[in-house]
């Protein structure tokens, strides 16, 4: 989903956190399926039919390069959805996942804007730090011996996924 931080009245007030500035290090893929340097908002041609604001995205790849400066660039694939009449019971279905390798992180209970659906600012940064920490403990559950290792399963084409 694109980011709603910081939008009031379909208005993007500029407001950028300091974890979601532009890193050299931090790409997207463009709607012209090209790399760039990711900036805020992350989903400005992807999403065009709605304002965007900012999003969870570079707050979390910002958490993992500060954790772990060795992993060099990560790109970012923005994709754009909207809320459905089935919310709830995608939500249900998600936190029922039991698959190995995927992690489901439940953002509810996190402050939304003023549309009252959309995260606020504050919320996006600290949804991308908790999918961050979620990412980096992966390495350390004692069913895997490291990030190396998901990274390895990644290239093998064995899904590993963070769900939210």
């Amino acid at each position: 989903m694109s980011g709603r931080g910081g939008v009031v009245k379909d208005i993007f007030d500029g407001y950028i956190p300091q974890e979601c500035q532009s890193n050299p290090s931090i790409l997207r893929l463009t709607k012209g399926l090209s790399w760039e340097e990711a900036k805020e908002p992350i989903h400005q041609d992807i999403d065009f039919y709605a304002i965007c604001g900012i999003g969870h995205g570079m707050s979390f790849v910002d958490s993992i390069l500060k954790s772990d400066s060795k992993i060099g660039e990560i790109g970012l694939v923005a994709l754009a959805s909207k809320y459905g009449p089935y919310t709830e019971e995608i939500r249900q279905a998600q936190l029922g996942i039991q698959l190995q390798n995927v992690k489901t992180i439940d953002a509810n209970g996190l402050k939304v804007g003023p549309d009252f659906v959309q995260l606020s600012t504050p919320s996006e940064v600290q949804l991308g730090q908790i999918l961050a920490k979620a990412f980096l403990e992966f390495g350390s559950d004692p069913a895997h011996d490291s990030l190396e290792e998901l990274f390895d399963m990644q290239k093998r084409n064995r899904n590993v996924s963070l769900t939210y």
